[in-house]
């Protein structure tokens, strides 16, 4: 039986890959005409449309592929993995070039010298003997308490002084009174009658005779209050021994005053004044400390200190106590202490070592310097260090292999053992730059 449905189905099947794209330059009126022809023409339209749509993603979906992998952005995978490895292998030299260095621990020779008994030093030693050079702080202070009273004063300055023989080998007595003048024409006289010894021959030099005294101003007053000078001898004056004797300041001249000064309870000026010497010897200790060479060694009690303390002054109702400090520091020659210290003990030594000391456990006593000769009793232990020269350690460093390093050791005989760490941790070389290479030594 004959289908009834067959006269409208078109003869040919069509799939949605045989419907044709419309053509893009077709007019509007043709596209207008064909949806008049059938009932079907406008179907046909719609359908080709759609078609139309389909191609257009199919077409875009090929264009993002290529050789049937996905491509992002424009590049693929392979020359992105290249950019990525790039970057990782700059920012792997960069990071090895800015943080490249070398922390080096080394332990120096070291010595303990025990030391106990009596000990000379030498302003111009000899070969065997300890070398040492005298440095003079003086340094003043004061403090408020409160007055019980006041009184008139006529007070003359004092102080005192070294005096020297330089004439000849016999000694020359000095009376008392006998007058000794600053380069200002200032004169003190000494408070009692003194001997002074003649010159001697030392190491084939002269060394003139010396001896301590105590002076006091001509007049009252403080003008007479000077630090440490110069003095000749007014007496000598035109003769062959004034240039042969003369006098230095061992101590300041202070206490001349007139007018009206303060009184006070003895209880607290003894106590206020001890006080203010304490203050002063701590004050002056670290004043020395910044002030000392670097090759001098200082000793604890090896010095000679004086104090002066003023005449009370009146200031508001209280008393103002003031005291001056006045402190000769003697220091040893670094080298010459050392050597004589390890000579003692029999070490065997090298004329090119050098050698650091520290002396914070060793303490001086009975300190007495005559004839440009010191004599101390020491008691403590010293510690000598082999001098370790850190530039030169550096520079055998640079750019040396990690394994070298106890080569490069022996060519130190002041070093002991030492550690390193290079950094970064994959580094098996020195770095080539002395100035990233840290030395630490213990």
């Amino acid at each position: 039986m004959r289908n009834q449905f067959q006269d409208i189905i078109p003869p040919d099947r069509r799939s949605i890959r045989n419907i044709p794209l419309p053509n893009e330059k077709s007019s509007g009126k043709e596209k207008k005409e064909g949806k008049k022809n059938t009932g079907y023409g406008e179907a046909e339209a719609d359908a080709g449309e759609n078609t139309a749509s389909l191609e257009v993603e199919f077409a875009e979906k090929e264009i993002l592929t290529y050789g049937g992998r996905p491509r992002v952005g424009g590049f693929s995978k392979f020359v992105l993995w290249l950019i990525t490895l790039g970057c990782v292998g700059v920012l792997f030299f960069a990071v090895t070039w800015l943080f490249t260095g070398a922390n080096v621990t080394v332990k120096q020779k070291k010595m303990d010298v025990a030391f106990s008994g009596q000990q000379e030093f030498f302003v111009d030693p000899a070969f065997g003997e300890v070398g040492y050079s005298a440095i003079t702080l003086s340094e003043s202070l004061s403090v408020l308490v409160q007055a019980t009273g006041e009184k008139e004063v006529s007070e003359k300055a004092s102080g005192t002084i070294m005096v020297y023989n330089d004439f000849g080998t016999s000694a020359q007595k000095l009376v008392s009174g006998t007058r000794f003048e600053t380069p200002k024409g200032l004169i003190y006289k000494l408070d009692s009658a003194i001997s002074v010894p003649g010159r001697h021959i030392e190491a084939g030099k002269n060394i003139p005779g010396s001896i301590e005294a105590k002076v006091t101003a001509e007049k009252a007053g403080p003008v007479y209050n000077v630090d440490l000078t110069d003095f000749t001898i007014p007496g000598f004056e035109g003769g062959v021994k004034f240039d042969k004797f003369y006098a230095r300041s061992k101590t300041i001249m202070a206490g001349g005053v007139i007018g009206k000064i303060a009184t006070l309870d003895d209880a607290v000026l003894a106590a206020e004044t001890d006080k203010l010497k304490a203050d002063l010897r701590s004050k002056l200790a670290e004043k020395i400390k910044k002030q000392m060479p670097p090759s001098q060694t200082l000793i604890e009690g090896l010095e000679e200190a004086s104090f002066s303390v003023a005449s009370p002054k009146s200031e508001n109702g209280k008393a103002k106590i003031e005291v001056t400090g006045n402190v000769k520091y003697f220091t040893a020659d670094t080298q010459s202490l050392a050597r004589s210290l390890l000579t003692a003990q029999n070490i065997p030594l090298d004329n090119k070592e050098t050698f650091d000391v520290d002396s914070s456990n060793v303490k001086a006593s009975g300190v007495t310097e005559s004839d440009s000769r010191l004599n101390a009793k020491l008691e403590g232990n010293f510690e000598v260090t082999y001098h370790l020269d850190i530039d030169s350690l550096k520079n055998a460093l640079v750019g040396k292999s990690k394994n070298s390093i106890k080569k490069i050791a022996e060519d130190f005989p002041q070093i002991v053992s030492l550690s390193t760490e290079l950094k970064p941790f994959w580094k098996v070389s020195f770095p080539s730059n002395p100035d990233k290479i840290d030395i630490t030594t213990e």
